[in-house]
């Protein structure tokens, strides 16, 4: 059961994400209105680094500042050991969501 939280947990939060960031790049063409960074940092810390870091690569968002460039995916690889480590069935609960 907590499990099946967590993951659903991580599917909102990776969703939230990615669409902060492709919306950050869309507003930014449309009327120079910013996502500002920290919200990105803290939804990529609540389990959502995954959803960000697919958002930087689909929406091309320039990645010039370091902390963006090397802490979204330091994050998500932390997330992951964390998962797996906490968590043993986590990736299989994932699965059975979409089954």
């Amino acid at each position: 059961m907590f499990i099946n939280i967590i993951a659903y947990m991580f599917l909102i939060m990776s969703g939230l994400g990615f669409i902060l960031t492709v919306a950050d790049r869309v507003l930014a063409r449309i009327s120079k209105l910013r996502v500002h960074e920290n919200i990105l940092f803290i939804v990529a810390c609540l389990l959502g680094a995954l959803g960000v870091m697919l958002g930087f690569f689909f929406a091309k968002r320039d990645l010039y500042k370091r902390e963006i460039r090397v802490g979204i995916p330091a994050i998500a690889i932390g997330e992951v050991i964390l998962l797996l480590w906490a968590a043993p069935g986590f990736f299989a609960a994932v699965r059975d969501i979409f089954k």
